[in-house]
């Protein structure tokens, strides 16, 4: 139960992370809408976005730590310390390398990720702009993450996970400054908040890098010079990446598909912003908890350890991602009003996020799934297996998504992500268990069951009650009446799956308490 509370602690820092976050873009919404500068920023945010969020979900730590915990185990802890400062001497390297590349061809990169803007020069060359500026927060981003995956190695999660808070905490206040003033032009909103998000970074990687001086595993880069080691990192971290940011990429992918249409980017970024926080608070928590806790079992010959924690983790993950998918497809028009639906954001604009919400939320299980299922291969540094099976879930991502495109322009590009995080989740998991390498132990045979039972509950108790609340979520009733009845339908969402876990022995109440006394 450590572990769940380990995973409780950063899944909350996350949460918190994810909620700021999510308050931004409700204020970003109001501040620009879902129009031409909405939809440039959203492009030039796109790859910036997806670094953020492997990172912050462990794309690092997969590629860093099993490394690390090798070379301390073979070597000792010297040759361990070598290794990290190396690794950051390369990863600045890069980092910077990057950053200045992107900034020099990023007309082409717009070109690429947002081919339908090509019709309108004016909101290409304000994306290209913003994408200038956005990728300077590149820089800083994977260094940051070096720190926060050697805090993760003494279990020290709560700083890295909270240090977004000082990205979202200064965006939030720009966009306040910018409502409360009003004079502000679109595209002034949008190279602020740009320029916001460039600084925010640098402060963002200060207050990690104090945090690894204090926990005494902050190094000082060094060159990388011919450490194979060092080199295996970097050779591994765009597969990683790939892998723990299968669902970034779909949505990019989507996004990408989606540019033609008038508005949809906007969309798509706005529905993608409340898919995510389900899905943030367990992926973040995985990354950052789950893959240390396997390596170092695995290096230290504790293979039931390994799968004990590997079990607890996909109970945990399935528990929250199905109810969280169940209240997203069933309650989606009533939310996005509910959240969006003001000043510059219409109704059009409400129907067009609901419906692509309504079908990402049907991925969301598939896409948790896999990033708990993933460490059992990046753990014992396997990467083969799950890239492969990455490459052929993106396909039929792509065969999806064109398939549909003629009748459902905007949700097409949501049911093809959605059957792509499936089909990656089966994968992985149907080669796991033809291996054999982790067979379930007797109680995850009794839970897993137990959690889809309880999420069935759940989803039937929704249902009803949605049908029962139905015309108070009309758009026409007043918003404090539809928000007070969305937010009891939303704890009483909660109460019903709380209350059918420990009916169906899902949980283990008395011994989450124990574990959270010792921790206390």
């Amino acid at each position: 139960m450590a572990l769940i509370r380990n995973y409780l602690i950063v899944g909350s820092a996350g949460a918190l992370a994810r909620l700021t976050g999510f308050v931004q873009y409700v204020l970003f919404a109001a501040v620009v809408g879902a129009g031409a500068v909405a939809e440039a920023y959203v492009a030039a945010f796109l790859l910036p976005n997806i670094v953020r969020r492997t990172i912050s979900e462990g794309a690092l730590n997969a590629a860093y730590v099993p490394i690390l915990a090798r070379r301390q185990a073979t070597h000792g802890a010297a040759d361990a310390a070598v290794f990290a400062g190396r690794a950051l001497g390369a990863m600045q390297l890069i980092s910077l390398a990057v950053s200045l590349l992107a900034m020099l061809f990023m007309p082409a990169l717009i070109a690429v990720l947002a081919p339908g803007f090509s019709s309108d020069p004016g909101k290409l060359a304000d994306a290209v702009l913003l994408g200038r500026i956005a990728v300077v927060y590149f820089a800083f981003a994977p260094v940051m993450a070096l720190h926060a995956a050697a805090l993760s190695t003494v279990q020290r999660y709560a700083v890295p996970s909270f240090a977004v808070l000082v990205l979202n905490g200064a965006l939030i206040t720009v966009s306040l400054i910018i409502l409360i003033m009003g004079n502000w032009s679109d595209r002034a909103a949008g190279l602020a908040l740009a320029v916001t998000t460039a600084v925010a970074g640098g402060a963002q990687l200060l207050l990690v890098r104090r945090a690894a001086r204090r926990a005494g595993v902050a190094r000082r880069p060094l060159w990388p010079g011919r450490d194979r080691d060092v080199g295996r990192m970097l050779l591994v971290v765009l597969p990683v990446m790939f892998l723990t940011g299968f669902s970034q990429i779909n949505i990019l992918f989507a996004a990408q598909m989606s540019s033609d249409v008038p508005s949809a980017v906007a969309w798509l970024a706005y529905a993608e912003r409340l898919f995510h926080l389900p899905l943030s608070f367990v992926s973040g928590a995985i990354g950052m908890v789950l893959l240390p806790t396997m390596a170092q079992a695995l290096r230290g010959g504790a293979a039931g350890e390994s799968r004990a924690a590997f079990y607890r983790t996909l109970e945990f993950a399935l528990l929250l991602s199905l109810p969280a998918a169940a209240a997203l497809h069933l309650l989606a028009d009533p939310i996005v009003d509910i959240v969006y639906r003001r000043g510059a954001f219409h109704l059009a604009d409400t129907r067009g996020t609901a419906e692509i919400l309504r079908w990402l939320a049907l991925g969301l299980p598939g896409f948790v799934l896999a990033t708990a299922i993933l460490p059992a291969f990046t753990a014992s540094e396997s990467f083969r297996f799950p890239v492969l099976a990455a490459c052929a879930a993106f396909a039929i991502n792509v065969a999806v998504t064109q398939a549909l495109r003629p009748a459902l322009p905007v949700a097409a590009a949501a049911i093809g992500a959605s059957a792509a995080a499936w089909a990656y989740a089966l994968l992985l998991g149907a080669v796991l268990a033809a291996r054999g390498s982790v067979p379930p132990d007797e109680l995850a045979r009794r839970r897993i069951p137990a959690v889809i039972l309880a999420a069935a509950g759940t989803s039937l108790a929704i249902v009803l009650l949605q049908g029962m609340t139905g015309p108070l979520l009309e758009p026409e009733r007043s918003f404090l009446l539809r928000a007070a009845v969305l937010g009891l339908l939303c704890a009483a969402g909660v109460g019903v799956q709380a209350a059918f876990a420990w009916l169906f022995g899902a949980v283990d109440v008395a011994a989450a308490r124990a574990a959270f006394r010792r921790g206390a």
